[in-house]
């Protein structure tokens, strides 16, 4: 295998272009790539997927990394986790940083529960129950 190449195993669509993607092939070091992946998993179920195979689920600290997501949200066949969680009372992305920007839902008066999904209708995040399976948001970083 061509050392800048990476197997996906999943059925994924490539953010803004769908398609079934088996290879992924001369991402430019330190480039970061979303992908959304259809196979439902728990948060954690998905966070670990994500952090063995490829980087973490996907996360967004400010209003221009999320918009791709909205945009791509519409677009797929159901909601999606994204790489937010809730710990000792504080929203945290899954690096483990403090989530300072958090586009919730306006209708969801008061996230209680531990994980964060996108709604695919809304484009906003909710929060639910992380045992939960939902599709997933992922982001593959090339090595430098």
């Amino acid at each position: 295998m061509h050392p800048f190449c990476l197997s996906v195993k999943v059925c994924c669509d490539w953010s803004h272009h769908h398609t079934n993607l088996s290879l992924l092939c001369g991402l430019p070091s330190g480039l970061k790539e979303h992908f959304f992946v259809k196979e439902k998993m728990t948060w954690d179920s998905a966070s670990k997927y994500c952090k063995t195979y490829f980087h973490d689920l996907s996360t967004f600290t400010n209003e221009n990394e999320e918009q791709p997501f909205l945009e791509d949200a519409a677009h797929q066949p159901s909601h999606a986790w994204v790489g937010l969680y809730k710990e000792s009372g504080v929203w945290k992305w899954s690096g483990g940083e403090n989530a300072t920007y958090i586009n919730w839902d306006t209708s969801n008066k008061q996230p209680e529960n531990g994980c964060a999904f996108l709604h695919k209708g809304h484009k906003k995040l909710h929060d639910i129950d992380c045992n939960d399976k939902y599709s997933f948001f992922l982001v593959y970083v090339n090595p430098a």
